[in-house]
């Protein structure tokens, strides 16, 4: 297929400039103050102007909360509860009584723990089977209502929504 116009590059062939003026203009990002946002900080910030007109955000937003004020849990589902139960009785933190299972878990891994409800058939059956106390820090209104269903007493620390 013939082609019929010439490509802008060759007709700029020997013009020095390519089109673009001053040979000065046409070089990289260090002409233009630099890329992006760069050169808004501080001192002059003529360019802040130009990107706050453009719709940058400028400056700070919001809060950061502070570390010590955010509360890190060991989540664990009822079926993590219910596959890790030897290796917590090895622990000492399950025993079995007369009553049944006391699994006493406010703390585990330096963190407090967090009770949330994610059942598998298989961990249905021994919280229908079994029955006895939990002690955490914290849990879900959900598995809450499920092991108050099936006999379970729990003594949590506080109730998340």
């Amino acid at each position: 297929m013939v082609v019929r116009f010439k490509k802008k590059v060759v007709k700029k062939r020997g013009s020095r400039t390519y089109g673009y003026g001053s040979p000065k203009k046409h070089r990289g990002k260090g002409s233009k103050g630099g890329k992006g946002k760069a050169g808004v900080g501080k001192k002059a910030g003529h360019k802040a102007i130009k990107l706050r007109e453009m719709g940058y955000g400028l400056g700070k937003y919001g809060f950061t909360m502070p570390p010590e004020a955010k509360t890190l849990y060991y989540v664990i589902t009822l079926t993590e509860l219910v596959s890790s139960i030897s290796e917590l009785e090895a622990e000492g933190l399950v025993k079995k009584d007369k009553e049944g299972y006391v699994i006493e878990l406010t703390k585990y891994k330096k963190l407090p723990v967090k009770v949330i409800k994610s059942l598998r058939s298989d961990s249905d059956k021994f919280f229908k089977n079994n029955s006895g106390t939990l002690k955490i820090a914290k849990i879900t209104k959900g598995a809450r209502d499920y092991l108050e269903s099936h006999g379970w007493k729990i003594e949590a620390l506080e109730d998340s929504s």
